[in-house]
């Protein structure tokens, strides 16, 4: 007798409990010859990468896991910073493994978390891991950029999709079908609590059109990343956060949800420049556009570093143009007002002042 189900909608989060099966991404026409990261049962005490990985030619040495749970994936963003799922969040002062393109599994010490917040001032279900220190390059663990174009040109554009199985980590497939804040829509509440609103995609699966490598989320892929691949490299899109079960007596299907690293992109630049990195954006540009109007917006222009001394704040500019550009202030990330205190800047250093009584400010800087 087949296992029939009603059709309630049902929206969990994509985290294990202690009372769920350890289950993981659930791949249409699941083959671990195809889609574990691993090749099977080396995973994670000597992990060996699967040499017949569907899209082997993308680099997931940037996802790491967690050493006190295997199940805990994370994407890095700088040598230094990693993002994941606030309601997976491992615990801070704990070891984060990369395999590296040498074959050595390194360990690194998690120190601190930051928060992203939503625009009422509540945390969303992204934070920013911070590593004790720099992973050198000489270790070879890459870190992804963030593709950088509207929305609606997002939308129908593929995604890897990257997930816990019940043994390994797996590869599967989706498509980016739209953008909203509410989790459900407005829906049930998550099994574990509700998250709180936080800008996100989703992506979705049915089963009688689904294809070879298609996949949703289960208990167990909070945290880890989806990719688009940009130029043949990934950059990394979303974080797994939740599913919906929209399934049906005759149809299985499901709604993966994916919170939207982009949208917060000033959050994560003031937060990670502290330690000198920012998210690295990638243009949003046709491969074949040849508008050389276009080589001026796409020069680097970038924070590097901040120093806060004695009412003063020294800004390290990576300015590749050396074209003018305004440096902007606010003291609150939440608000569109920024204040623009210097303009016409050429230099790779700018100094000014902090205004007094003012816990925290966050610059950035724009050119015309």
């Amino acid at each position: 007798m087949p296992n029939v189900r009603p059709h309630i909608p049902i929206l969990v989060a994509a985290v294990a409990t202690l009372a769920s099966p350890l289950a993981g991404l659930e791949v249409h026409d699941y083959d671990p010859g195809r889609h574990d990261r691993f090749i099977a049962g080396t995973f994670p005490g000597n992990p060996e990468p699967n040499p017949g990985l569907w899209v082997n030619d993308a680099d997931f040495a940037g996802v790491g896991w967690s050493a006190d749970d295997s199940r805990k994936s994370f994407a890095l963003i700088s040598p230094r910073h990693f993002v994941a799922a606030n309601h997976f969040r491992p615990p801070t002062g704990s070891q984060i493994l990369f395999l590296g393109p040498d074959g050595e599994v390194r360990s690194y010490t998690y120190e601190k978390f930051h928060n992203i917040q939503n625009e009422g001032g509540e945390n969303t279900d992204l934070f920013i891991g911070e590593l004790s220190e720099d992973i050198p390059k000489s270790h070879g663990i890459p870190f992804y950029a963030v593709l950088d174009k509207p929305e609606a040109e997002l939308e129908g554009m593929e995604i890897l999709v990257y997930g816990r199985g019940n043994d390994e980590p797996r590869v599967g497939r989706g498509e980016i079908a739209g953008f909203r804040d509410s989790f459900g829509g407005g829906g049930p509440p998550i099994q574990d609590g509700p998250l709180n609103d936080t800008r996100h995609y989703t992506f979705e699966y049915r089963e009688n059109s689904a294809g070879t490598d298609d996949a949703y989320l289960e208990m167990g892929d909070s945290g880890s990343p989806s990719f688009i691949i940009f130029e043949g490299e990934p950059t990394v899109s979303g974080i797994h956060s939740a599913l919906e079960d929209n399934s049906t007596p005759v149809q299985d299907r499901f709604t993966s949800f994916d919170s939207f690293i982009l949208h917060y992109r000033d959050q994560f630049d003031a937060h990670m420049s502290n330690t000198g990195h920012q998210l690295t954006l990638v243009p949003g540009t046709d491969e074949n556009d040849n508008d050389e109007d276009s080589s001026e917006d796409d020069a680097t222009l970038a924070i590097t570093g901040i120093t806060v001394a004695d009412g003063s704040v020294i800004l390290t500019i990576d300015n590749s143009s050396g074209d003018p550009y305004t440096v902007l202030r606010t003291h609150d990330l939440h608000s569109d007002e920024w204040e623009a205190v210097a303009t016409d800047v050429t230099g790779d250093t700018w100094t000014g002042t902090v205004p007094d009584n003012t816990p925290k400010m966050f610059w950035r800087l724009e050119r015309e």
